[in-house]
Order: structure tokens, then C-alpha cells, then sequence
């Protein structure tokens, strides 16, 4: 009588918030399969300190533009596909990679810095008003992930995350040993600064470039992939004794998972520690694609993390 009545959809807002940056996505799962809608990864100011108070600062105002975004899109969206529900955001999900979230083993429970939950609710509610607001690690997405594309089984996964790599030791049944290592993408932009004299925006670059050509003879960016293995492999010895793994993964941003993942198997202190029969591959977008709608994003993290709502938190 009074026109067509508004659908109400089923759109999750989706955060994935570590050391470095914070991803944001609308995504879709009112269809068999979810779809991503929108997604804008925004990484934090690169500066030399890392310290955590610059560090949550500058969280604080990345987390708030990335809200504004989504916002911004879920209310055009609403304008354009009323009939479709599409920008009716129903809930918010927000997963926490370390240090802000991290798997505790042993008590079965995650852990999260104190009040990191509470100022991201009070962050959601301002953009989008009062939602039911979900938290997760990061690691929980990483471990089902893997899982349903079938690579959990003596598999080492290999977070490649801002500041901090977050291993984890992975079994039929879950997660067997997780530990932290702390450097990051953000350690191999800093090294291309003061060992290639590059400005940040010529780091990314030169990072850029590891896409299309796997022989890349630049020593600053050597020697950067070289430490950073060094210290993979230091973290992966102590995380060993609690089991084995024949293969190892590398969940990045690309090309920069693909490019880390080429460091470990050429590493010879990384080989040492692993049977000759390992293998090392990068978590790519083709390994998850059949689980989505069309025009799927090449974010693994908000891949993974949607995939975990989809079976886990709707």
C-alpha cells in the first residue's frame, strides 16, 4: 500500500586489526556463499618508533577512518539497492591479531589487551550505532581456514602481520603450539629506508615490483628477507618440540606473502629445521575463491575471517 518494503539483509561489518593496519569490509551472507561488498585496507603511519603507545595512537586514528569509510559505503549502499538489503548492516565482527588478540592454549580462551574491546565497541557504535559486536583472534580464522581448504594437517601457518609474525602449529585437531616473533612487513620497509635511502612511498615500490619478477637482486630488500627468515627461523625452533610439520604457509598481503614465503625456502637455517620433503607456499586468493560469491578480494585475512563467520558467527 505504501510501496515496496525494504529488505533487511544480511550485511556483517568485518574488521581485521593488527600491529600495522586495520582491513574493513562490508560483506554480504544472505546468499549460499558470502560475497565481499566493500574493503579498504588502511595501514597505520610508518615511522621508526615501536613503541605501544605510538602504536595504539595510531591504531586509534586508523581504526576511526576505516569505520567512517565503511560507513560512508554501507549508506550508499542503502540508497542505491533498497529492495536488496545490501548496506543494512546487521552486526559487527572484529577479528584481533596479536598483540591485541592471541590464542591462550592452554587455558582453551583467547587473550586481549585490556579495554582494546570496549574502545573498539564504543568506535563501532559511534559509525554505526548500537550493533551486536563479536570479537575473535585472528588465529581462530587462520586455524578454521586452514582446515577447510584442507592444509591443517602437521602444517605450520606463518602470519605475516605489521609488526609481529604469529606462528602457528596446526594438527587434524586445532591448534597444537602458537607463538609470536616480533618483526614484521613493516621491519622490511624500515631496512629499504635506512639501508636503501628509499622514501616509504618508493619502499612500497620496490616491494611491488617482487610480483612480477621472482629474481629481484636488490641487497637492501636481501638482506631485509634474510633477517626476517633468520627470526622466523628462531621462533619456529622453540615452537617445534610441541610437534612436526611437513609443510609451512604463509598467510600475507601480497606480494609480500609470496615474497616471504620464497625467504623461508631459501634459507638454509629454515631448511635445517624441517625434513627435506617440507613444503613452503604462500596462502593465495585461487586457494579460497570457490567460497565466495564473485569478485572475491585478495585480502587472505578478511578471506579467512569471512569464511569463519559464514560456519561460525552468524
Amino acid at each position: 500500500m505504501f510501496g515496496k518494503k525494504r529488505a533487511q539483509g544480511n550485511t556483517v561489518l568485518l574488521l581485521d586489526v593488527e600491529s600495522g593496519s586495520v582491513g574493513a569490509a562490508l560483506v554480504d551472507f544472505s546468499k549460499t556463499q558470502p560475497q565481499v561488498l566493500s574493503y579498504q585496507r588502511q595501514h597505520l603511519p610508518l615511522t621508526q618508533s615501536r613503541s605501544g603507545s605510538d602504536i595504539t595512537h595510531s591504531l586509534e586514528q586508523t581504526l576511526a577512518h576505516s569505520l567512517q569509510y565503511s560507513a560512508e559505503v554501507a549508506a550508499r549502499m542503502r540508497v542505491h539497492a533498497p529492495l536488496q538489503g545490501l548496506g543494512v548492516v546487521t552486526k559487527a565482527v572484529i577479528f584481533l591479531a596479536a598483540p591485541w588478540g592471541s590464542p591462550n592454549l592452554t587455558s582453551g580462551g583467547p587473550h586481549y589487551v585490556p579495554g582494546i574491546r570496549q574502545y573498539i565497541k564504543e568506535a563501532v557504535k559511534s559509525a554505526f550505532g548500537d550493533l551486536p559486536v563479536s570479537f575473535y583472534t585472528s588465529a581462530d580464522a587462520i586455524v578454521f581456514g586452514s582446515r577447510t581448504i584442507g592444509k591443517q594437517v602437521d602444517t605450520m601457518a606463518v602470519s605475516l602481520r605489521g609488526e609481529i609474525l604469529e606462528l602457528l602449529l596446526l594438527s587434524e585437531r586445532g591448534a597444537k603450539g602458537y607463538s609470536t616473533v616480533p618483526l614484521g612487513s613493516r621491519s622490511i620497509l624500515r631496512t629499504l629506508q635506512t639501508h636503501g635511502n628509499l622514501s616509504e612511498h618508493e619502499a612500497r615500490s620496490m616491494l611491488s615490483l617482487t610480483k612480477h619478477k621472482d629474481d629481484l637482486c636488490y641487497e637492501p630488500l636481501l638482506v631485509a628477507g634474510r633477517h626476517l627468515s633468520d627470526t622466523f627461523a628462531e621462533g619456529a625452533e622453540l615452537l617445534l618440540p610441541a610437534g612436526t610439520a611437513t609443510s609451512l604457509v604463509v598467510v600475507g598481503e601480497q606480494p609480500l606473502g609470496e615474497w616471504f614465503a620464497k625467504s623461508i625456502a631459501d634459507n638454509p637455517r629454515v631448511s635445517g629445521l624441517f625434513s627435506e620433503d617440507s613444503t613452503v607456499e604462500a596462502l593465495l586468493p585461487y586457494h579460497i575463491a570457490d567460497h565466495f560469491e564473485r569478485g572475491a578480494i585478495h585480502d587472505p585475512y578478511i578471506l579467512l575471517e569471512s569464511l569463519f563467520i559464514h560456519k561460525n558467527a552468524l
